[in-house]
């Protein structure tokens, strides 16, 4: 990967030197192609993680970066000295070799580019799943190198599935063996809430896109970085905690006629005039617990569909916030 002019300086002309510095300096400006490129780079961080926990990959094997020198410069992935370059474009004006931006040109310019520097390399242009066929259609033969791959601009389980069927089994793998113990050996009860592979998979991909937020451009991060960053993502998926509502919130909820509210392992539950517990999807220690806390105490609830609607606000809002 390249990440200072000097390194490429003698291969590309001046003028293509200036475009790469701009556009790289233009970086993330569009707030939907951002959360769509933080979603597809999010997979590919979940999938190394997976596959370092199974050991088909070294911590110190490979590197991913964002937003580098390069014309195809979204996210990269270099291992076993062979850069992968991903380009994600979500909208529906994606276009080979017309329009305002044409992706061809950037793709052309940057095999070029590699095949002097003698660099291997794959290309990957992501885009919306609605466009994937069209873009596939169209794509020159001249640019046959370059694998086009859909990802879904609504995020959910099934869609995911569609276009990465491996997903339940690699974000299982996050959940089980080493980590596990490594998190109960620094203070975490080993207790995992989720029901099924599904509800993992999906919360496990949310919760990555924390990882490709905290890649700063046109940096290097190690394999081993991604690892360590995953494992505080693990933490917060699987919510192992033991806090518990006190103080004056508790006693607000407690003062609640018809419902008895309960914290098993963080998150907060609620039996209505007795019936099957209320999953209200607020976890302790949590941003979503942080907030739901908070705001019993500023705004005190005067019934159990108070509560239950503040839940959901919080979720929406935390949702909304992280472009999910």
């Amino acid at each position: 990967m390249y990440f200072h002019p000097e390194e490429i300086r003698d291969h590309v002309s001046e003028l293509d030197l200036a475009y790469l510095s701009n556009k790289n300096v233009g970086g993330r400006s569009s707030r939907d192609g951002f959360i769509f490129e933080m979603r597809a780079a999010a997979y590919e961080l979940l999938r190394i993680c997976s596959a370092l926990v199974k050991g088909d990959k070294a911590p110190f094997g490979g590197e991913v970066s964002a937003q580098v020198l390069s014309f195809v410069d979204d996210f990269a992935i270099s291992e076993d000295g062979r850069i992968r370059w991903f380009e994600m474009k979500s909208g529906k004006d994606v276009e080979w070799l017309t329009g305002k931006r044409p992706v061809g040109r950037n793709f052309a310019k940057q095999i070029a580019l590699d095949d002097r520097l003698g660099k291997e390399a794959v290309y990957t242009l992501v885009v919306s799943t609605a466009q994937y066929q069209r873009v596939l259609d169209e794509r020159p033969e001249t640019l046959s190198r370059v694998v086009v791959s859909p990802f879904p601009t609504t995020i959910t389980i099934a869609a995911l599935e569609q276009v990465r069927p491996s997903i339940l089994e690699e974000a299982a793998v996050l959940f089980g063996g080493d980590w596990k113990d490594a998190l109960a050996d620094r203070g975490f009860e080993s207790f995992l809430v989720f029901d099924d592979k599904r509800t993992k998979a999906f919360n496990a991909f949310r919760s990555f896109t924390a990882v490709f937020n905290a890649m700063e451009s046109a940096r290097c991060y190690r394999f081993a970085w991604v690892m360590a960053s995953a494992d505080g993502v693990v933490a917060r998926i699987a919510r192992w905690t033991d806090e518990e509502i006190t103080g004056e919130a508790l006693e607000i909820l407690h003062a609640l006629q018809g419902v008895e509210f309960f914290v098993d392992k963080g998150r907060v539950r609620a039996i209505v005039e007795e019936r099957v517990p209320v999953d209200l999807h607020v976890v302790l220690g949590d941003i979503t617990g942080d907030i739901f806390v908070r705001e019993v105490v500023k705004k005190p609830p005067q019934c159990f569909d108070d509560v239950w609607n503040l839940a959901r606000g919080i979720l929406d809002d935390v949702s909304n916030a992280n472009g999910l």
